[in-house]
Order: C-alpha cells, then structure tokens, then sequence
C-alpha cells in the first residue's frame, strides 16, 4: 500500500513494515496516519517501532557490532517536544493504557550566558509556570547526540525520558503540535486550518523541511478526519491494533 488513505490501510501498510524490521518507514507511515487523524494508530506503531530498534540494538551488543541506531533524526534547534511516557507497547487486548505527557525544549543558550554559553541545551517542563524548566543536557553531533550532566545521571526517569525524545523527535514535535496548537519549532499559535492541518506554520515548515498543507479543501479533509476518527476507548484501540499487527499473515 503506497498511499493509505483509511484506518485499515494505515494498519495494514505498517504492520507489513515492521514485520520487515523497517522502523523508519513504519515511522513516516505513523507520521502520515496522525495527520489523517489516527493518532491511536500512531502511537502503537511507534512503540512497535521503539521495541524493535531496542531488540536489534541489543543483538549488535552481544554480537559486538554495536553502534547508534540507523537514520536516527536529529533534534532541532528551538523545537518543542511532547514525549508520552508510561503507556503500554503491549498490543494485546488487556492491555493497560496509562500515561503522562512531558515537554522539552531544545535551545541555544545566548552568547552572554553565564552558564554554557552558545551551547545547545535541553530543558525539561517541570510544572505550569512560565519560569518552570529544568536544564539538564547538552545536544551535540547536529542534534544526533545528548549527554546528561552528571547530577541528572543516576536520574533513571530521565534517562528513560531522553530514549524516548531521540527515538524520534518529530513524532514528539507533531505531538505537542497536537496537544498545543502551537508551532513545534517557534511556539506560534497555529492560527488557521492549513496550518493546524500541518502541525506547523509555513514559514517553520520550510526552515524544518516538513511538508506543508497549501489546499484549504485538503486541510479542512484532514481536520475532519482527525476529528472523527477519535478511538472510543483505549481498549478498543488496544484490541483492534492487536489483531492487525500481531496477526500471522
């Protein structure tokens, strides 16, 4: 399926990507999904996707060939990221669906800093002020890499956290696009549907290379479809993916 347009399509098309051990296309196809509105599809897929680069990164290590994750997207400079944190990538049909949600920041501090100036840094949103992030982090390698400082380093929610960000930054952008109705990279109110439609302004979106909706009729389809395709609850959700993509061909 090149060009899935319905629930089934997008289930289908993914499962028989990550059945192919091919994490970064099954990746773009979730992305392609929650812009139809079929964020439910997403999320799963990715923690499919999530599970499988952990298990082949794990076969490099006792192999003795490790090394980073392939095609692994960068964090951008100025991005605002929601990460999803303690929801079950178990696909079966009990499952227990429970998260929180956290926001991060990729920022570079300014010339006259005191602390680390010019340096790319991470902030972590600890509370609902303004004034509440935390830094925690440096981003190097043209955002490839983040090291924790020393003091966050026996922090293993933290750790866990950062995995989650780098395993793919852009679906997290999207996410607090969603969340938000902010721009992921300059923070924005994304004021109109063409905008909404592309979790993003076109101004943002050239700069970051993402696609951009210039079709009102198109935004207004995706909005919609975004809209009505809300799952009714998380266990049907839940069974419905389990029986797409844990099903023997």
């Amino acid at each position: 399926m090149t060009n899935p347009q319905t629930r089934k399509e997008f289930i289908d098309a993914i499962k028989a990507r990550l059945d192919k051990r091919q994490t970064n296309l099954a990746r773009d196809l979730a992305h392609r999904a929650s812009l139809f509105g079929f964020a439910d599809v997403a999320d799963r897929a990715y923690a499919a996707a999530t599970r499988i680069d952990k298990e082949r990164q794990e076969e490099l290590e006792l192999a003795g060939k490790t090394k980073p994750l392939p095609d692994r997207k960068p964090l951008r400079e100025g991005g605002r990221y929601s990460v999803i944190l303690g929801k079950s990538d178990d696909l079966g049909a009990e499952a227990e669906l429970k998260w929180k949600r956290v926001v991060f920041t990729v920022e570079r501090q300014p010339e006259n800093a005191a602390f680390a100036p010019n340096e790319l840094v991470v902030r972590k949103k600890t509370g609902p002020g303004k004034d509440d992030w935390k830094m925690f982090a440096f981003v190097y390698d043209d955002g490839q890499r983040v090291k924790i400082w020393n003091r966050f380093s026996k922090d293993k929610e933290l750790a866990e956290e950062v995995k989650l960000l780098q395993a793919d930054p852009d679906e997290h952008a999207r996410q607090y696009a969603l969340e938000t109705c902010e721009c992921p990279r300059c923070g924005a109110v994304l004021e109109n549907d063409l905008s909404r439609a592309s979790l993003i302004g076109p101004t943002c979106a050239e700069r970051w290379g993402w696609p951009y909706i210039k079709d009102a009729a198109q935004a207004a389809h995706v909005l919609a479809r975004r809209k009505s395709n809300q799952p009714q609850t998380e266990a049907q959700v839940a069974e419905e993916l389990a029986e797409r993509l844990t099903r023997e061909d």
